[in-house]
């Protein structure tokens, strides 16, 4: 979207989202003209979105392959694209019953998958696509270069370890919150920005911890705390420019939250051990820029931090691997506007 404003400025676009944690956040996007749910994917609303909008190309990302709105749209003429796409052996497309299924992305102009498996996946088919990495890699570098300091935060921390809990559940709270109260790692200051930021779930992380805390919209700088909860949404990003070690949230669900963020800015990253549908987290352990974990939090952080080479290790692989797959909007782009 950045580049289509910035090089085809006639253009007009309409972002949808089918989750609150995806609107809220992004409801407000300047560079969106209107951005609204996406209705459900029922005939009738998806022939009145379709012939409403009447757009010339519509783009859908990663898994979001909505049936009656993939034929509304090619009704009306638009060219239909999937971008960052990503396949598995377990999708519907590729079972006995997948017949049905493999219409919708038989009327896709094109699909530009991350890897070569996806390829290989829709080759068995009968449907080409095109191998041109993930677009996040190239969004978290350039949200890297913009990220905003928080000079508070820096005070807060006061010459310590931060350690970023981001997009964190239950969980990863769980676990962490042990490790705060037993109290074992020396000048550290940790900072949590839940997924869950309700009332009601912010009161029970509180209760959970036996140290000293504070929420971000009451902190004070006389506050003498070791923990910081951040209590509110658009934040995470730029922290993770102050963080020495970054533990995301998803990765005991098999909903593992954006690793490739903390990453860019060359943050050592650990997870839980359900990752196996995210590519990025395996090739990241395998490139030295992450860790798994699981009751075993304490020992991982105690040995990264008794190891200045390996923590810097890495953070220095964590770094590359996101330099390393820069690139995907670049192809992406170049196609469709060809």
């Amino acid at each position: 979207m950045e580049w289509v404003k910035r090089e085809r400025p006639a253009y007009k676009i309409v972002l949808s989202f089918f989750s609150p944690s995806g609107y809220e956040v992004r409801k407000d996007y300047a560079l969106a003209d209107y951005v609204c749910y996406l209705p459900a994917d029922t005939p009738s609303n998806a022939r009145n979105f379709a012939e409403l909008l009447r757009p010339d190309i519509v783009v859908y990302a990663k898994y979001e392959f909505w049936h009656y709105f993939i034929h509304a749209f090619k009704t009306t003429g638009a060219r239909q694209y999937a971008v960052s796409s990503v396949f598995r052996e377990s999708h519907r497309f590729f079972k006995w019953y997948g017949g049905f299924f493999r219409k919708d992305l038989m009327c896709l102009d094109k699909i530009f998958v991350q890897d070569s498996h996806s390829k290989d996946l829709l080759n068995s088919i009968g449907i080409e696509s095109e191998v041109a990495g993930d677009t996040r890699f190239d969004r978290v570098a350039v949200l890297a270069e913009q990220a905003i300091d928080f000079p508070e935060i820096r005070n807060f921390a006061a010459g310590r370890r931060i350690i970023i809990a981001g997009s964190s559940w239950s969980p990863e709270e769980e676990r962490i919150t042990r490790v705060i109260n037993d109290n074992k790692l020396k000048n550290v200051c940790w900072i949590f920005a839940p997924h869950d930021i309700s009332p009601a779930h912010l009161s029970s992380l509180e209760e959970e911890l036996q140290v000293r805390h504070v929420r971000y919209s009451k902190f004070q700088p006389e506050i003498d705390a070791s923990v910081m909860i951040i209590d509110n949404i658009g934040m995470l990003m730029s922290l993770y420019r102050l963080a020495d070690v970054a533990i995301i949230g998803g990765g005991f669900t098999g909903k593992l939250h954006n690793i490739l963020e903390p990453a860019a800015f060359g943050v050592p990253v650990l997870f839980g051990p359900k990752h196996h549908r995210f590519h990025e987290a395996r090739e990241m352990i395998e490139a030295g820029g992450a860790i798994e974990f699981n009751h075993d939090l304490a020992e991982r952080l105690d040995v990264l931090f008794k190891d200045q080479w390996q923590l810097q290790s890495m953070s220095n692989s964590a770094r590359e691997f996101v330099q390393q797959h820069i690139g995907a909007t670049k192809k992406i782009v170049e196609s469709v506007f060809n």
